[in-house]
């Protein structure tokens, strides 16, 4: 019995039990603990929070002996708001699909979800490099090793401690690698190891001249979409909050057997009987902000 003389008992083509996954960019900035945690929403009493920020630079003076200090020296503080806000993702799996058969089940979809938070979150880090006020590169022209150093320069003369880490769009990225081949002398491009990967997960490529290199999509353009708004930024140039499932337990409806209660992404499901679906609902209550703008520096760059 061959495959061309049994057509009307053989499928003309089978689905591979094995899914594809096509290209995507799952860069995690977050979780690779380039952006400050200020903590648990949960209980807090509010989608929003304040972080305090305080400026310690100021020298004692010179007193003369037996003399008063002339008058309190007042310390300069202000806050910056981080407000926690639902981000969700939601998709519909008919009694079709499930009852036939699919090579992806309703439970790969939820577990997908905690991709899609990951991808959201980038999302909304890198839309806040645009804010920084601080700028290098040239509009219209490729990233160079010039833009490279004028960036780390930039962040030294602003007294930012390292390390640095740089994020960038793709292209900006293929374009550092060009200026760098070009360079003489003992520059060197320090390439990601295995383990370094295995540590920090996709998107990050290695280190040059002490800066942590990241590649990501979620890079915006800028107004002419003619520039990418890649940045390189100190530790607590950017802080976020979560909000995790802890306190939920007390909605009537949601079947917490399904949650996590300690993590800040829960899927749910949704039966519409009346039209023979299943929703699944992925949700996420997150917040990010620029908190400190001279520790970071726009890397403006051609796209």
């Amino acid at each position: 019995m061959t495959y061309q003389t049994n057509a009307n008992t053989q499928l003309t083509a089978s689905l591979n039990r094995l899914v594809h996954v096509v290209l995507g960019d799952y860069t995690d900035l977050i979780g690779a603990g380039l952006v400050t945690n200020y903590g648990d929403a949960a209980g807090s009493l509010s989608a929003t929070h304040k972080v305090s920020t305080v400026d310690w630079d100021n020298p004692m003076g010179a007193v003369a002996e037996g003399a008063a200090i002339g008058s309190a020296t007042a310390l300069t503080t202000n806050n910056v708001t981080i407000a926690v806000a639902r981000q969700a993702l939601y998709r519909e799996v008919s009694d079709l699909v499930q009852g036939t058969g699919s090579t992806i089940d309703i439970m790969e979809i939820a577990n997908g979800m905690a991709a899609a938070a990951v991808l959201r979150r980038t999302d909304m880090l890198t839309a806040l490099f645009t804010s920084l006020a601080s700028s290098v590169g040239t509009s219209g022209a490729d990233l160079t090793v010039d833009d490279w150093f004028s960036g780390i320069f930039q962040l030294e003369q602003q007294l930012v401690p390292g390390p640095f880490a740089a994020v960038l769009f793709p292209v900006q990225y293929t374009d550092l690698q060009t200026s760098i081949r070009s360079e003489g002398g003992p520059i060197q491009y320090v390439q990601a190891t295995q383990d370094q990967l295995a540590a920090k997960g996709p998107g990050f490529k290695g280190a040059f001249a002490g800066v942590d290199v990241w590649v990501s999509d979620s890079v915006t353009a800028d107004g002419g979409s003619a520039n990418s708004e890649g940045a390189m930024f100190g530790a607590g140039c950017f802080g976020y909050r979560e909000m995790t499932a802890t306190q939920l337990g007390r909605i009537p409806g949601l079947d917490m057997t399904l949650v996590d209660p300690s993590s800040p992404i829960w899927v749910e499901f949704d039966r519409q009987g009346i039209s023979g679906e299943t929703q699944v609902i992925g949700n996420y209550y997150f917040g990010v902000s620029e908190i400190e703008d001279l520790r970071g520096v726009q890397l403006l760059t051609d796209r």
